[in-house]
């Protein structure tokens, strides 16, 4: 956990995601998707660096929401991984907090620096109001 709040103190200083990957021994990922889907919204990252398979729960870190709800990309890829969030979760992201995605985030060499992940920006999401309009039919 040492590193990956190392790396957010450096992202918020001002140093780029990929330095600050660079400096603590980590990884950089990228936000590839962002959906909202029946089940909360979908967060698909993606790396340059496989994400391992292991007998672990990988975890995204998005500021104090964490979620270990994953799976690897459809095609088996291993440089892609999509993370669900429950609708609750989602309304407590902030776009200003930096994501970590990590099978031990305390650990420099298991930790992907993504960046921040604003959830306004999502795709498929129902305007707001919109969803309660549906529930009352």
């Amino acid at each position: 956990m040492r590193t990956a709040l190392a790396a957010m103190l450096l992202a918020t200083a001002g140093a780029p995601l990929g330095v600050a990957a660079q400096l603590l021994g980590g990884h950089q990922a990228q936000l590839a998707r962002l959906e909202c889907v029946p089940a909360g919204m979908e967060v698909e990252v993606s790396s340059d660096t496989p994400f391992p398979v292991r007998n672990a729960l990988v975890e995204l870190r998005i500021g104090a929401v964490v979620s270990s709800l994953s799976r690897y990309a459809p095609d088996g890829d291993l440089h892609t991984l999509i993370f669900v969030l429950s609708d609750e979760q989602a309304a407590e992201v902030s776009p200003f907090a930096e994501a970590v995605v990590g099978f031990n985030p305390g650990a420099g060499s298991d930790t992907w620096l993504v960046g921040s992940i604003d959830p306004t920006t999502a795709q498929g999401c129902p305007a707001t109001g919109e969803e309660d309009q549906l529930q009352q039919r």
